[in-house]
């Protein structure tokens, strides 16, 4: 009961955020060309650092691009914003905010003390302005685009800023990965589709590592370690005898050093091919995410993934787990996979 009442003063004494209270101007003072640490400096000595926080950080290595993403603390998603650079340089930077059609006009005249000329006065309907500013830094060409779309009671909102010198870099960087796909085949030395006999007699390699079980569908063995933590479960999955999942459970809950110490490991083996996606730890989870990717033209296929994931709640956590997928098998197979267990119905 006493800690239910400190629960309760707790969020009384939060104060609650709206959008008025947010100074979207100063979410977009970072200059274009910015580093990403520079960004990442601003918010946390800033006032924007009382109502949002960074959400995730995404890492490309192969097309040199990285991402970060706030959003607010209020768990209403009042906004988000999104800062994208090329080869360490701030090209764009996206805010979509939930405004009012009082609150967006408001934000438009900033925008246009900023900017210059973008509008006419706001009305119930989907407006969208355009506008190309030099950047008097380098002389290259700035898009400023703010749109409104009011549905259903609400407005949408949407404000965009973007250096078209540097996207056409990053168009230029891209197509030099376009159908790349050098890395990621496996799970080190085991290759997708794998036989169970093969992915038996390669597994020999892990000290200490003992089969548990085996069946049509899947290949378990138990202990030994990787990457420095220990393991308690390996679980190899198999369609038409071709290995294209693995889940390894490690011995450690989330809070512990284990996470950080296998970051560390899996950005060494992979964080120089493939993209890298970090979200930051919060309440209920903490996960890192490695992506290899076929780019087609516009499009984005992905072909193989890994996931590291603690989860949920930190007095009664699930076990550290880590994924390797194949993708292109995962598809048709997840949703027929037989269950682990079969629960009887209580009558």
């Amino acid at each position: 009961m006493m800690r239910i009442k400190f629960i309760l003063l707790a969020l009384l004494l939060t104060p609650s955020i709206c959008s008025q209270d947010i100074d979207y101007m100063k979410m977009i003072e970072m200059e274009i060309g910015s580093s990403l640490d520079d960004v990442k400096t601003i918010w946390d000595t800033s006032k924007l650092n009382e109502y949002g926080y960074l959400k995730g950080e995404t890492i490309v290595n192969r097309e040199k691009t990285s991402y970060l993403k706030y959003g607010d603390k209020s768990e209403e998603t009042i906004f988000s914003c999104t800062y994208s650079f090329i080869e360490d340089s701030l090209f764009s930077i996206t805010i979509i905010p939930r405004l009012t059609l009082e609150e967006a006009n408001v934000f438009v005249n900033s925008l246009e003390d900023k900017y210059g000329k973008l509008k006419q006065e706001l009305d119930l309907e989907l407006q969208s302005f355009d506008v190309e500013k030099i950047n008097r830094k380098d002389s290259s060409t700035n898009r400023v685009s703010f749109g409104v779309a009011h549905k259903n009671e609400k407005v949408k909102t949407s404000f965009n800023i973007t250096n078209l010198r540097l996207v056409e870099k990053r168009e230029t960087i891209m197509k030099e990965f376009i159908s790349k796909n050098d890395s990621l085949d496996g799970f080190f030395d085991i290759e997708w589709g794998s036989t169970k006999e093969e992915v038996i007699e390669k597994m020999k390699s892990f000290n200490n590592v003992n089969i548990d079980s085996l069946n049509e569908y899947r290949v378990d063995f138990i202990d030994g370690e990787f990457g420095g933590v220990k393991v308690s479960k390996w679980i190899f999955a198999f369609e038409d005898d071709k290995f294209y999942n693995l889940l390894i459970e490690f011995d450690s809950k989330i809070g512990g050093d284990d996470f950080e110490k296998m970051k560390v490991f899996l950005i060494a083996n992979y964080g120089n091919e493939v993209n890298i996606n970090i979200v930051y730890p919060s309440t209920k989870s903490v996960s890192l995410n490695f992506f290899n990717w076929l780019y087609y033209y516009n499009s984005i296929e992905i072909i193989a993934k890994i996931n590291l994931k603690g989860c949920c709640d930190v007095e009664r956590p699930k076990p550290l787990r880590l994924s390797y997928t194949y993708v292109p098998i995962s598809r048709t197979v997840l949703p027929k996979r037989p269950p682990n267990t079969i629960i009887v119905p209580i009558k």
